[in-house]
């Protein structure tokens, strides 16, 4: 990553890739009213898909702004892919599909990972089954990973009082390296760090607390880092100084707090919100079809949030008051705070005198909403009989199916 003088951060890229990058996102562009056009032809995403990559090609710059913000480990899968692709000097249509592929592969492999510590209930398998989580795992995008590493460190927390002595440094470490990829990746999921120093508490280890903060540090120096040196010139009136920004607004909190309610109230952010959290696609130029797949979908998270909900009716209440549920909960409300604090400082112009929060989608609240759903769950001895694994299982094949349908309808 570089940043040349009077002009966004840019990264230095294979000559190929950018090619394909520049062609595709032109067209996007165009697609979503961004760029009056024409469109790039037929032939020109062609010929653009059908430039190998070389080992011994010169990179050039392309503009990235925001793109420093990801580490680069946080690409592992795609970098894996694209790297192999250059050695086998592939075309970049078959480069990109073999990204997407190894990100899809390597999601799913993640959050089988967590299943296999926490048993899943329907509705943590209906909102990973939502068109819009489809779209993300197939896409070449870091979503779907870090939604599956960050659904593998809540499961490696809530698996460690049950684990045995000797496999519980394991579990933390794995914990740590989770952690470690995601929150930098992902910062509206900070409160995952938390995990970190309760579960160095539960081991009583002096290495598990020096580990918990050797992580804490490094997010912080990463985050530190890429605030000083990044650049985005992508919108007029943005923060140049976004630490200070966030500074200010934190000072005052009856002003952001009146910001918020003022941009949750709005009835067209709401209707939004709701309907990319569903499933927008693309660039947010591909709703789903027929519009009442909507409300479809909407009333069928509602019968899996009751059947998930299901057994309080045969537990006591005392159950509902255990530290690790409120935990979750409190997690999930502080990510879904700061997203609105993170595109107030990054994404809204003039954010001192802003009336409303731009650049919120509902995508950014699925983890969240999985941590709520993690934390309502029954007890997972009750999940692990086969009644219920039947009924979160065959509550998720048909969401899938639902949702996949839906999916490929608008592709």
């Amino acid at each position: 990553m570089h940043t040349p003088a009077g002009r966004s951060t840019a990264a230095w890229v294979d000559p190929a890739l950018a090619k394909y990058i520049n062609v595709h996102r032109e067209s996007n562009r165009v697609a979503v009213g961004r760029s009056p056009g024409p469109p790039p032809t037929t032939a020109e995403l062609v010929a653009a898909g059908n430039t190998s990559l070389s080992e011994s090609a010169k990179p050039i710059s392309i503009s990235a702004p925001g793109a420093a913000v990801y580490p680069p480990i946080a690409y592992l899968p795609q970098g894996l892919a694209l790297f192999s692709a250059r050695a086998l000097h592939l075309p970049m249509a078959t480069a990109y599909a073999l990204a997407r592929l190894v990100s899809l592969t390597t999601s799913a492999a993640v959050l089988f990972a967590a299943f296999l510590l926490v048993t899943p209930n329907p509705l943590q398998l209906a909102l990973l089954t939502l068109p819009m989580s489809l779209f993300q795992l197939a896409s070449a995008a870091l979503d779907g990973f870090s939604t599956g590493l960050a659904m593998l460190a809540i499961s490696l927390y809530q698996s460690l009082p049950e684990a045995q002595p000797r496999h519980r440094p394991i579990i933390h470490v794995c914990l740590v390296s989770s952690i470690l990829i995601v929150v930098p990746a992902r910062l509206h999921l900070w409160p995952l760090l938390i995990l970190l120093f309760l579960s160095a508490r539960k081991i009583k280890s002096v290495w598990a607390w020096f580990t918990s903060l050797a992580c804490l540090s490094t997010v912080l120096n990463w985050v530190a880092s890429v605030s000083r040196n990044t650049v985005d010139l992508r919108r007029a009136e943005l923060s140049t100084d976004t630490v200070q920004t966030a500074i200010h607004s934190l000072s005052h909190p009856g002003e952001l707090i009146a910001l918020v309610l003022r941009t949750l109230t709005n009835h067209e952010l709401q209707n939004f919100y709701f309907r990319s959290f569903i499933g927008v696609l693309g660039w947010l130029h591909l709703p789903l079809e027929p519009s009442k797949a909507y409300q479809m979908l909407g009333l069928m998270l509602a019968i899996f949030t009751v059947l998930t909900l299901n057994w309080i009716s045969q537990r006591t209440w005392r159950m509902l008051l255990e530290q690790t549920r409120w935990l979750l909960v409190g997690m999930a409300m502080l990510s879904a705070m700061s997203v609105f604090l993170l595109l107030l400082v990054a994404w809204t112009p003039d954010p001192a005198n802003a009336l409303l929060i731009e650049g919120v989608q509902g995508r950014y609240f699925l983890v969240p909403a999985l941590m709520v759903a993690m934390a309502v769950a029954p007890p997972q001895k009750q999940q692990q009989r086969l009644p219920s694994l039947v009924l979160s299982y065959v509550s998720g094949s048909v969401m899938l199916m639902v949702s996949t349908a839906l999916t490929l309808r608008v592709l």
